[in-house]
């Protein structure tokens, strides 16, 4: 036996090892309990503490009460200063009034200033209000001590929530910025909008209408568009009236390199036509469709199939469609069932022209470029 042999397990692997034992521990949805499982594995074994600190500090948040929280971090950050390097995402509250109160915070700006480095991971920023939708206060003060220091050049992704009059400036100023969430939120045009070097959007997450999304498109009275959606590849929204998602087909028809449609139904599961929701001539590229719809009662005389089979119908036939998943409900605004509908059975709610999507799947199937696409 030669002594390279007689060695033992690089140490690089065994810790890949290591590293892929906690990644697989770790769920996002649950983060909390993920943490403290993970924790306890670090305790127990030191190999583990490395991975644990990157998932337990790649997401911070800080709100307004959290004088002590800040504090502590510090006090981490001088004792581990390798903890810096992993945090990722910064999640911010306004307080009741709107305002921002961290860019007078000085713990908290000494915090920015040791993730905002060269190399490190600080790379998305969720801003939302505290309580309910205020407009957004000290403007100025934001974006000369907050806004341009530490997010404009630096963020990646970003989303914002709950807030009103969110000046388009923030936007176009985030030149790097690919990823974009937004929920019930307004802008305003009161600061100049730069004319050059707009951000790209490659994934946006937004419901319809939106009034948001409607000023990068078209631009305002004294502003031109600001934002870039040519290179859009990932739409996700929520189910709504086809009148009300002029924005997504606008999205649609201006990105041509679109690969991912995902339309979700409202929390409440109502009932939406979607007849001519989405025309969808445009994408050869598109590879993921995902649909929520819901059945409704057999008195409305609506037929979901033959409104999805339209849509479908739009894809063109020559598409790199690699998966359409389906996913049905039927609605609560149907029930309880009205007086007279007490016999009416399921089969009848699903009573629907299946022959239609039948047919449209069919010739998606054989016109797929490369392989068959899945279905669910």
């Amino acid at each position: 036996m030669t002594s390279a042999s007689r060695k033992g397990p690089h140490p690089v692997l065994v810790q890949d090892i290591f590293d892929e034992i906690l990644d697989y521990c770790y769920d996002p949805d649950a983060r909390v309990g993920s943490l403290i499982q993970m924790r306890a594995c670090s305790s127990v074994c030191r190999s583990f503490r490395s991975r644990y600190q990157k998932h337990a500090y790649s997401t911070i948040k800080i709100d307004k009460n959290d004088g002590q929280r800040t504090s502590l971090l510090l006090d981490i950050f001088e004792e581990i200063p390798c903890v810096v390097c992993h945090v990722f995402e910064l999640e911010l509250e306004l307080d009741e009034e709107g305002r921002a109160w961290f860019v007078e915070d000085q713990g908290f700006l000494s915090i920015m200033a040791c993730v905002y480095q060269p190399g490190y991971s600080f790379k998305r920023l969720a801003l939302s209000s505290y309580t309910g939708q205020p407009s957004l206060q000290d403007v100025s003060k934001i974006e000369e001590i907050f806004w341009k220091p530490y997010i404009a050049a630096n963020v990646t992704s970003l989303s914002l929530s709950c807030i009103n009059d969110i000046p388009l400036s923030f936007f176009a100023s985030c030149v790097n910025l690919r990823d974009l969430t937004l929920s019930r939120i307004s802008t305003a045009s009161t600061i100049s909008v730069k004319t050059e070097n707009y951000p790209s959007i490659q994934a946006l997450q937004c419901a319809f209408p939106n009034p948001a999304i409607a000023s990068f498109l078209r631009g305002t009275s004294v502003h031109p568009p600001c934002v870039d959606f040519s290179q859009l590849r990932t739409l996700k929204t929520t189910l709504n009236n086809w009148k009300e998602m002029r924005e997504a087909q606008e999205l649609v028809n201006n990105s041509r390199c679109l690969e991912e449609i995902y339309i979700s139904n409202t929390e409440v599961l109502r009932y939406h036509s979607l007849r001519v929701l989405l025309n969808l001539h445009a994408l050869n590229s598109l590879r993921v469709f995902e649909i929520g719809l819901v059945f409704a009662a057999p008195r409305r005389e609506e037929d979901v199939i033959s409104d999805l089979a339209a849509i479908l119908r739009s894809l063109p036939t020559q598409n790199n469609l690699r998966r359409l998943e389906i996913i049905c409900f039927i609605g609560y605004d149907d029930f309880p069932l009205q007086e007279g509908e007490e016999n009416e059975s399921l089969e009848k709610y699903l009573d629907v022209n299946w022959a239609a999507l039948d047919k449209e799947i069919l010739r998606i199937r054989f016109n797929t470029c490369g392989r068959a696409p899945g279905f669910a």
